[in-house]
């Protein structure tokens, strides 16, 4: 066990975010916040340990060390950096440098929406195991339907 001040400072130390169980003013137990977060994806990662998850007894700044210096924790401080450099950044650097990407974005809303509903039929049939012979009947069926139909596309 050791004190809660000097767990925050391993903290502030080490740059790690953990979650702590407190009794009588020592941490019990330990638990990893960024690899609770990413859990799913760091499993398959070689010296994955569970204790870091469920919590950890072994409070200890040897203990912390070596959990942050492992392959799971340092991939799940990866995907935290990059969600924090944010997808939404990349996905728009994507779409203003390249050729399609400049084309949604001079696209009319009316045109976006109708290949939306054309992007929406042709994942229908490809998921319903369909033949895309099927493709323009189930468009001439929307169209009936309100949406509108457009032969550039």
């Amino acid at each position: 066990m050791a004190g809660l001040k000097t767990v925050k400072k391993w903290e502030e130390n080490l740059s790690c975010d953990l979650e702590k169980e407190i009794n009588c003013g020592k941490v019990t137990k330990l638990k990893c916040k960024v690899c609770c977060k990413y859990e799913n994806r760091i499993t398959s990662i070689k010296g994955f340990s569970r204790s870091w998850i469920e919590g950890t007894d072994s409070v200890k700044k040897d203990s912390l060390t070596k959990h942050i210096n492992g392959d799971p924790h340092k991939y799940a401080v990866e995907l935290q950096q990059k969600e924090a450099l944010g997808a939404a950044s990349f996905n728009q650097n994507i779409v203003e440098t390249t050729p399609i990407g400049r084309g949604l974005i001079k696209m009319t809303v009316q045109e976006h929406e109708l290949l939306k509903t054309r992007f929406n039929t042709a994942y229908y049939l490809s998921k319903s195991e369909r033949l895309c012979s099927d493709f323009e009947g189930l468009l001439q069926l929307q169209e009936k339907n309100g949406a509108k139909y457009n032969t550039s596309y």
